[in-house]
């Protein structure tokens, strides 16, 4: 795929719409040109953020984790809901006078199976009631006259309580090499 730098802002709605509408065991991968998303922080602006909301919800992730832009940018992005099967990405050098990096991707084929995972939807979390709760303890009488394997059990049962309260869980398929 393709997206021009100079696309308008309208253009973002059919990538939203084009990962809204993703199928199971896809790879997507093309030239974004997005270069406001920090991939390794997941900091967005907010003409990208339901770009990024929509590849959650649709559990993909972004697996291309080098510069593909000679100014250091992440441009050329490769999304997929089948990130176990996707096992090398590098860069291949750039082809003439062009200013992007070629990818050369490893993506394993053969028996693979379905499973459910369940895992923890940080994105969804309610932060500021976390830290509201969090704050509410009178952390020194909790922990007065404890020993430190004590103080560290009693401080991991509450933030772990808080945390099961406060953000949501999220169960999906994934395709597993039964292999290892």
């Amino acid at each position: 795929m393709y997206r021009s730098p100079n696309a308008p802002p309208s253009a973002m709605g059919g990538l939203v719409d084009l990962v809204k509408n993703v199928m199971k065991n896809s790879i997507v991968i093309g030239d974004f040109n997005l270069p406001d998303i920090n991939w390794s922080t997941g900091e967005t602006t907010r003409r990208t953020e339901a770009f990024v909301e929509a590849m959650d919800d649709a559990l993909m992730v972004q697996m291309v984790e080098i510069p593909t832009h000679i100014k250091g940018n992440c441009l050329d992005l490769l999304l997929t809901n089948i990130p176990e099967r996707i096992s090398d990405i590098s860069g291949a050098g750039r082809l003439g006078s062009r200013d992007h990096e070629m990818l050369e991707i490893t993506v394993k084929t053969g028996a693979f199976r379905e499973a459910r995972k369940t895992v923890k939807n940080w994105r969804r979390a309610d932060w500021q009631k976390m830290r509201e709760e969090i704050g509410r303890v009178d952390w020194h009488s909790e922990l007065r006259g404890l020993t430190a394997d004590r103080m560290w059990e009693t401080f991991k049962r509450k933030i772990s309580s808080t945390v099961k309260k406060m953000s949501p869980y999220i169960t999906f398929q994934v395709v597993e090499d039964p292999s290892g």
